[in-house]
C-alpha cells in the first residue's frame, strides 16, 4: 500500500548569515537544505511533531531551534478487502470491501479487478466465478471525497473441486426392490439424502426406496470445496392384482374378464382367441370351460403378479317355435313350440292377442299380422330364442250381412248392422231405395256396433217395406280394404 500527503513547509527569510536548515521530521526523516521552502512527503497518517535546527556562519550566533508540535495531520483512505473462503473453481467467488474512509471523508468511486477478466465499478462486486485453481491477483483502488486514493493488491487462492461421479445402474426400481449407488470421488463423500439407505458416508450405498426420491452425494476436500451430484430414483409401486371371481357363461356367448391394480396386462388361455390380452378388460368366448391367465405388471422392468379366471361354459337350450302361418283373419291359431328336455321356462312377446304367453302350448286370435318370439331358459340360465310370423289373409266370409230386418219394436231384428270379426273398421255403410236414393249413411265404426245400424227411418220417418240396397267399405285385420254390395229387405 502507498500513502501520499503533500505539505509545503516555509523557513526563515533567505539570509547570508543562515548556513544550513536542519529539518527532524515526525516520521524519523531528515533533510538539511538551503532552501528556505520545502516539500514534505509522509508515508502514513497521522499526527506528526517536527523540529527545524537554523545553524549560521557567524559563530557568534547561537543555533535556533523550532519545535513544532503535532502541527501536522496526515489523514488518507484505506483500501482493503476480504474473500469469503472456501473460494473453489467453478464456483461463486464473494468479495467482501472492508476499506476505511479518512475521517467524514466519504468514498465515492471503487474499482476491482477480480484476475480473472471480470472488472467492477460496485462498492462490492458480484459473485464471480474461476474456471480453474490456482493463484489470481485481485486488485481494489478506492477514491474519496477529496480525490485521494488509496490501492491494495492480493494473491486469492481458487482450489479445485472434488472430483465426483454417480453410476447409478437404473433410475428405477420395483417397490420393495434394493438397488447400488455406486460413487467415484477423491474426497471424502457424504450422502445428503438419509431415506432408506444403507450408509450415508459411504461409496456404494444400498438403498431401498419406497417412493420416488432423489439421492444428493456431497463430496468435500480439505480446502472445504464441494460438489455434488444427484440421482432421481422413480420407485415403481408394487401390484394390488384384484380379478372377478370365477364364472360360467352360455355356450357361443362372450364374457367380460377384469383385472385391477396395475397398469400392463397380458391375458393367456390355452383355449381360444383373446379379443384385447393386453387390456384390463378382455373379452373372451370360450367353447369349454377355460382358465384364464392374466400377469399383471406396472412396468416392463419388474416382476409380473400372476392371478386365474376359470369361466365355465353351460349349455343352451334347444327351442323350435313352430312353423310361420298363413290364417284368415278372426280366426284362432295354435302355437306350439318344441324345446329340449332342460327347459324351465317359456316366454312369448309380445304377449299380445295371447292366452297364456308363459305356456309352452298356447292359442293366439291375432288382429294384425305378427311376428311372436319364444324364449326359453334351461336351469343353468342359458336361453334360446327363436321366432314365427303370423301373417293374416282377408276374406269377405268373415262378414255376416243378414238379408232382411223387421223395425217395428218387439226388440228383435229391429236394427240392420254389419256382423262378423277379422274387420278392422267399416269405412262406410250406405243403403239406397229402388229408385237410388241415399236414405241412410254411416262412416267409420266398429263391426258388431248395433248402435252403428240403420232402423228403417229416414229423417225422423219410417220407410215403407220395401228391397232396399246396401253398399258397404271395410279394412280387415290384414289392412285389406274390401267392398260388399247386396240387398235388405225392409219389413214391419
Amino acid at each position: 500500500m502507498s500513502r501520499h500527503q503533500c505539505t509545503f513547509w516555509r523557513g526563515a527569510r533567505s539570509s547570508s548569515l543562515v548556513t544550513a536548515y536542519n529539518w527532524h521530521f515526525g516520521d524519523g526523516g531528515k533533510l538539511t537544505t538551503t532552501a528556505v521552502d520545502i516539500i514534505k512527503t509522509f508515508n502514513a497518517v497521522g499526527s506528526y511533531t517536527d523540529t527545524l535546527i537554523v545553524t549560521y556562519n557567524d559563530a557568534a550566533y547561537c543555533a535556533d531551534t523550532v519545535i513544532k508540535r503535532n502541527h501536522v495531520n496526515v489523514i488518507a483512505p484505506v483500501a482493503a478487502f476480504t474473500v469469503n473462503t472456501p473460494a473453489c473453481e467453478g464456483q461463486n467467488v464473494n468479495f467482501t470491501n472492508t476499506s476505511q474512509p479518512s475521517p467524514s471523508i466519504p468514498f465515492t468511486n471503487w474499482s476491482w479487478d477480480l484476475g480473472n477478466g471480470s472488472v467492477s465499478a460496485l462498492e462490492t462486486p458480484a459473485a464471480t466465478r474461476y474456471n480453474n485453481s490456482g493463484q489470481f491477483t485481485v486488485k481494489l483502488i478506492v477514491t474519496d471525497a477529496r480525490n485521494c486514493r488509496d490501492s491494495v493488491t492480493q494473491q486469492v487462492t481458487i482450489n479445485s473441486v472434488p472430483f465426483l461421479q454417480v453410476y447409478a445402474g437404473g433410475t428405477k426400481v420395483c417397490e420393495g426392490a434394493s438397488i447400488n449407488l455406486p460413487a467415484v470421488t477423491d474426497a471424502p463423500l457424504q450422502w445428503t439424502t438419509n431415506y432408506n439407505i444403507g450408509c450415508t458416508n459411504c461409496t456404494n450405498p444400498v438403498i431401498t426406496p419406497l417412493r420416488d426420491t432423489q439421492y444428493i452425494a456431497v463430496a468435500t476436500n480439505a480446502a472445504g470445496c464441494t460438489a455434488a451430484d444427484t440421482v432421481a430414483i422413480s420407485v415403481v409401486p408394487a401390484v394390488t392384482l384384484t380379478v372377478n371371481a370365477d364364472t360360467a357363461v352360455c355356450a357361443g356367448a362372450s364374457v367380460q374378464l377384469r383385472a385391477t391394480g396395475a397398469s400392463l396386462y397380458a391375458w393367456t388361455s390355452d383355449q381360444g382367441e383373446i379379443n384385447g390380452a393386453s387390456a384390463a378388460t378382455p373379452i373372451v368366448t370360450p367353447s369349454q370351460k377355460t382358465m384364464y391367465t392374466v400377469a399383471a405388471r406396472n412396468d416392463q422392468s419388474c416382476p409380473a403378479v400372476t392371478a386365474d379366471i376359470i369361466v365355465d361354459v353351460k349349455p343352451v337350450p334347444t327351442l323350435d317355435a313352430g312353423r310361420n302361418q298363413f290364417v284368415t283373419v278372426g280366426s284362432t291359431i295354435n302355437l306350439n313350440a318344441t324345446y329340449s328336455p332342460d327347459v324351465v321356462k317359456w316366454q312369448w312377446t309380445p304377449a299380445t292377442y295371447i292366452d297364456c304367453a308363459t305356456c309352452p302350448v298356447t292359442t293366439a286370435a291375432p288382429r294384425e299380422h305378427m311376428t311372436y318370439s319364444m324364449t326359453v331358459t334351461n336351469a343353468a340360465g342359458c336361453t334360446k330364442t327363436d321366432v314365427l310370423d303370423v301373417r293374416l289373409l282377408c276374406d269377405q266370409s268373415v262378414v255376416f250381412i243378414p238379408t232382411g230386418f223387421t223395425p217395428n219394436g218387439d226388440g228383435q231384428n229391429d236394427i240392420f248392422y254389419i256382423r262378423g270379426k277379422g274387420v278392422k273398421q267399416i269405412r262406410y255403410l250406405r243403403i239406397f231405395n229402388r229408385w237410388g236414393q241415399e236414405v241412410f249413411k254411416r262412416e267409420h265404426f266398429n263391426i258388431d256396433d248395433i248402435n252403428a245400424g240403420w232402423n228403417g227411418m229416414m229423417k225422423g220417418k219410417e220407410l215403407q217395406n220395401d228391397v232396399y240396397i246396401y253398399m258397404i267399405e271395410a279394412i280387415c285385420d290384414s289392412n285389406d280394404i274390401f267392398q260388399m254390395k247386396g240387398n235388405i229387405s225392409l219389413i214391419r
